[in-house]
């Protein structure tokens, strides 16, 4: 007989915004809490943008010390965590090869149900990387009951080419809230007056300003989009440590006036429906949510190929481009892609390609609550 709610303990670096961190929000929200509960190891003293949320909603928030900078104290706290809270039947790892740390503790200390899950599907930078990653893959299952993935592509990367052929390994959508993406014409025009680009086309990006998003060549297929379509503007959703690098590009360009940096903002939905092209020129991606949320708004996307993996295309109206071309085959290929352009509700496709959030996030709950019955 289950005590409910059944706890899951999730192990993530901060619960400030992500990637990871949206994906694990948005199933928070959404799972039947009675049933299901989450609670979070963070691995900072700094506040998350989700720390309030988290209790809000019921969770516990647990600060240990960081895995990638003090495994020994990593360790120690979790151990400490583990065997002072008996509740955690379940713990859920986010943090890809580094998932075997905490899966080892926990087996140690007889977790029953140790889930691994992979959100990334970038190239090994060096020989020791290539080498742990395939210790990894040899090692996992041992300390795993479970191995999940945000995509195919993305469990073969962190698991290798068996990934799909256990039975314990799944594929657990990045799904979206429908009811807030479905899109609506006359929102459309209220955000488009409130940014004063009613006669503009607007081409949008939502990313943290890191690297691997890849906002210098997003400028540089701007500014070529720009040189043929004055009337056009970037609309930038996002922050970080490499915004300051960028606002010094789009400056050198010239573009200050025609690039919006926006930073972070809670209405994501209603801008890309503001949009006339969503453009994604990421070096490195998992399965980018913010692809199927500009898909579920209806508007166009032109993404990376190294990057974003082909099952994102959920609705057709993705198309995909090497980092490799130049900024103006990018350019050109977004004048293509305007040109008799009709846009419509997606919300069908959306959900029989498994994207909606309300469907998923019960799949996710019985899922825990089967494997906490066995454990």
């Amino acid at each position: 007989m289950l005590d409910y709610p059944i706890r899951v303990l999730h192990v993530v670096s901060k619960m400030s915004f992500g990637g990871v961190q949206s994906f694990i929000m948005n199933y928070y929200r959404h799972i039947d809490r009675s049933r299901v509960q989450f609670d979070f190891t963070v691995q900072s003293t700094e506040k998350g943008e989700f720390d309030e949320e988290i209790i809000m909603l019921g969770g516990r928030i647990h600060r240990i010390a960081p895995l990638y900078i003090d495994r020994k104290h990593f360790t120690i706290d979790l151990e400490a965590l583990l065997t002072s809270c008996p509740e955690y039947r379940i713990i859920h790892t986010h943090q890809n090869f580094m998932n075997i740390v905490p899966l080892a503790i926990a087996k140690q200390r007889r977790i029953p149900v140790r889930i691994s899950h992979s959100h990334s599907n970038y190239r090994a930078t060096s020989i020791s990387k290539t080498l742990q990653r395939a210790i990894f893959r040899k090692s996992i299952r041992f300390f795993a009951t479970d191995c999940l993935a945000c995509s195919k592509s993305s469990g073969k990367w962190l698991y290798g080419s068996s990934f799909g052929k256990h039975d314990n390994d799944a594929v657990i959508h990045n799904a979206i809230d429908l009811d807030h993406f479905t899109f609506n014409q006359e929102i459309r025009r209220e955000i488009r007056n409130k940014l004063s680009i009613q006669d503009k086309y607007a081409i949008m990006h939502v990313g943290m300003f890191s690297p691997v998003k890849n906002h210098g060549f997003l400028l540089e297929i701007f500014n070529e989009f720009h040189k043929q379509n004055e009337r056009s503007v970037l609309v930038l959703v996002g922050d970080g440590k490499g915004r300051a690098t960028i606002e010094d590009k789009i400056h050198r360009l010239d573009l200050d006036e025609f690039v919006l940096l926006l930073g972070i903002r809670n209405d994501i939905p209603h801008l890309l429906m503001g949009a006339d092209c969503f453009v994604f020129p990421s070096a490195n991606e998992g399965f980018p949510v913010a692809v199927v949320e500009a898909q579920a708004t209806g508007v166009p996307c032109l993404v990376s190929k190294e990057a974003v993996p082909p099952e994102t295309n959920i609705t057709g109206n993705v198309h995909f481009l090497s980092i490799n071309d130049n900024p103006k085959y990018w350019a050109n290929r977004i004048f293509s892609l305007s040109d008799g352009f009709v846009r419509r509700d997606m919300s069908e496709l959306v959900t029989s390609s498994g994207y909606d959030i309300k469907t998923e996030s019960e799949k996710l709950e019985n899922f825990y609550v089967k494997m906490a019955k066995k454990g």
